[in-house]
Protein backbone atom coordinates (compact mmCIF):
# COMPACT_ATOMS: atom_id res chain seq x y z
CA UNK A 1 0.00 0.00 0.00
CA UNK A 2 1.24 3.43 -0.90
CA UNK A 3 1.80 6.02 1.82
CA UNK A 4 -0.31 9.14 1.25
CA UNK A 5 1.48 12.40 1.84
CA UNK A 6 -0.37 14.97 3.85
CA UNK A 7 -0.53 16.73 7.13
CA UNK A 8 -0.47 14.68 10.30
CA UNK A 9 -3.24 15.04 12.85
CA UNK A 10 -0.71 15.90 15.54
CA UNK A 11 0.67 18.74 13.42
CA UNK A 12 -2.83 19.99 12.58
CA UNK A 13 -3.81 20.02 16.25
CA UNK A 14 -0.60 21.83 17.15
CA UNK A 15 -1.28 24.50 14.54
CA UNK A 16 -4.89 24.80 15.70
CA UNK A 17 -3.84 25.22 19.34
CA UNK A 18 -1.30 27.85 18.32
CA UNK A 19 -3.87 29.79 16.28
CA UNK A 20 -6.39 29.66 19.12
CA UNK A 21 -3.76 30.98 21.53
CA UNK A 22 -2.86 33.82 19.16
CA UNK A 23 -6.53 34.69 18.60
CA UNK A 24 -7.20 34.67 22.35
CA UNK A 25 -4.21 36.90 23.02
CA UNK A 26 -5.21 39.33 20.28
CA UNK A 27 -8.78 39.49 21.54
CA UNK A 28 -7.62 40.08 25.11
CA UNK A 29 -5.25 42.82 23.95
CA UNK A 30 -7.98 44.53 21.92
CA UNK A 31 -10.46 44.42 24.81
CA UNK A 32 -7.84 45.76 27.23
CA UNK A 33 -6.95 48.64 24.94
CA UNK A 34 -10.63 49.58 24.48
CA UNK A 35 -11.21 49.48 28.25
CA UNK A 36 -8.16 51.68 28.87
CA UNK A 37 -9.31 54.16 26.21
CA UNK A 38 -12.73 54.38 27.84
CA UNK A 39 -11.23 54.78 31.30
CA UNK A 40 -8.79 57.47 30.18
CA UNK A 41 -11.52 59.32 28.31
CA UNK A 42 -13.81 59.28 31.35
CA UNK A 43 -10.99 60.48 33.63
CA UNK A 44 -10.12 63.26 31.20
CA UNK A 45 -13.73 64.42 31.03
CA UNK A 46 -14.11 64.34 34.82
CA UNK A 47 -10.92 66.36 35.29
CA UNK A 48 -12.05 68.82 32.64
CA UNK A 49 -15.41 69.24 34.41
CA UNK A 50 -13.70 69.86 37.76
CA UNK A 51 -11.40 72.43 36.15
CA UNK A 52 -14.32 74.19 34.45
CA UNK A 53 -16.23 74.29 37.74
CA UNK A 54 -13.18 75.73 39.49
CA UNK A 55 -12.85 78.44 36.84
CA UNK A 56 -16.58 79.20 37.08
CA UNK A 57 -16.34 79.53 40.87
CA UNK A 58 -13.28 81.78 40.61
CA UNK A 59 -14.97 83.93 37.97
CA UNK A 60 -18.10 84.23 40.09
CA UNK A 61 -16.07 85.35 43.10
CA UNK A 62 -14.14 87.82 40.97
CA UNK A 63 -17.31 89.25 39.42
CA UNK A 64 -18.97 89.66 42.83
CA UNK A 65 -15.85 91.42 44.15
CA UNK A 66 -15.83 93.76 41.13
CA UNK A 67 -19.52 94.58 41.56
CA UNK A 68 -19.02 95.40 45.26
CA UNK A 69 -16.37 98.01 44.50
Amino acid sequence: MRKVKGIKIRTALGILVFLVAVATTATHLYISIRALETSLSNNYLQNNLRYAQNIADSTEILMSDIQET
